[in-house]
């Protein structure tokens, strides 16, 4: 019998912890040679909107330890505006009810059968915050307490989930250039990982937002980058000193 799950679905049931652990074999699987990972493909046509173009995009993966192989497309219309002095990429959520297009399509590789179709969007943006959460984990300080994260968006919070879920975090801050958008995260953030165990019992305390771009002074400082649709630089190499970690998606 073949699953169909909603974005809400998927939220329930995936913990970031989970998914640290599942993506740690995946790419166990990856490295010994077992698991199969194709590269992503992009495809660009020309759109009604002379300032869009329409994407199709997929990758597929199998991971045999798991017994699973899964497919993901995505079907969107993108556009390259410029907010501020920086060119971003971003996604416009052009079908029926203002939505995006993504799915994820899991097959048995026992029997090939489909064992669930889903939504790409709650899944994708804990895969993004699980890879990253394994770099901390193998790279960071251990005793790394602080976390600076630039950006206040989708991706942005997974990555918080990360690291605190393998960081014992008492701090964290955030640098936003909309003071709206970087309130409205901090609120967020810290209701969802008070109320999240598997994240971090005590990553509400301390300062979640920093009006000031001051975030890299702290060498014990975990720097994640959420800003996934930055086209341009977004910091100078000399602003981040020694002896902390830096993670982009």
């Amino acid at each position: 019998m073949t699953l169909i799950l909603s974005n809400d679905d998927v939220e329930k049931l995936l913990t970031m912890r989970d998914c640290i652990e599942v993506m740690e074999e995946a790419y166990a699987e990856l490295a010994e040679g077992r698991g199969v990972s194709r590269t992503r493909s992009d495809c660009f046509t020309p759109t009604a909107r002379a300032d869009a173009l329409y994407s199709l995009k997929s990758m597929d993966g199998v991971a045999p330890k798991l017994g699973v192989g899964a497919v993901r497309i995505n079907s969107d219309i993108v556009t390259w505006p410029k907010r501020g002095n920086n060119m971003r990429r971003e996604k416009v959520p052009a079908a029926p009810n203002n939505r995006y297009v993504g799915l994820v399509l899991l097959f048995s590789v026992e029997s090939g059968e489909p064992l669930a179709i889903l939504p790409d969007g709650v899944m994708q943006r804990m895969r993004v915050g699980a890879a990253n959460g394994l770099g901390i984990k193998y790279l960071a300080r251990e005793n790394a307490k602080s976390v600076g994260i630039l950006g206040s968006g989708w991706q942005a919070g997974a990555q918080l989930m990360a690291a605190c879920a393998v960081r014992d975090i008492k701090t964290i801050r955030c640098f936003s250039p909309n003071p709206q958008n970087r309130e409205a995260f901090a609120a967020a953030m810290r209701a969802s990982l008070r109320s999240r165990p598997d994240h971090a019992a005590s990553a509400g305390t301390g300062s979640l937002a920093d009006p000031e771009r001051r975030l890299w002074s702290d060498r014990q400082l975990c720097r994640l980058c959420g800003l996934p649709h930055a086209e341009q630089p977004i910091m100078a190499q000399h602003t981040l000193p020694g002896g902390g970690h830096l993670v982009g998606c």
